[in-house]
């Protein structure tokens, strides 16, 4: 996957309004990229907890539940 396919994937599944993905890395079997809303200026903005795109060979979803807690653990933000 990439960091557009991720955010496509994001947007078709109804978080139409972030405006970029960054993979940041491996976890449990699953690429990871986190999703961004950008300002025009390019700062990125912060809206609360970080959401998460997971892609592997058999599925891609969004990280649910503890999973983000999980995830934020493993790949701390600036603002955690």
């Amino acid at each position: 996957m990439t960091e557009d396919k991720a955010l496509e994937f994001a947007k078709n599944n109804g978080l139409y309004f972030y405006t970029s993905a960054l993979y940041v890395g491996e976890w449990k079997g699953f690429e990871v990229y986190s999703l961004h809303i950008e300002s025009s200026s390019g700062e990125v903005t912060s809206v609360g907890l970080p959401q998460w795109v997971l892609f592997s060979a058999n599925e891609t979803r969004l990280a649910v539940g503890d999973e983000c807690f999980e995830l934020l653990d493993s790949f701390p933000t600036e603002d955690s």
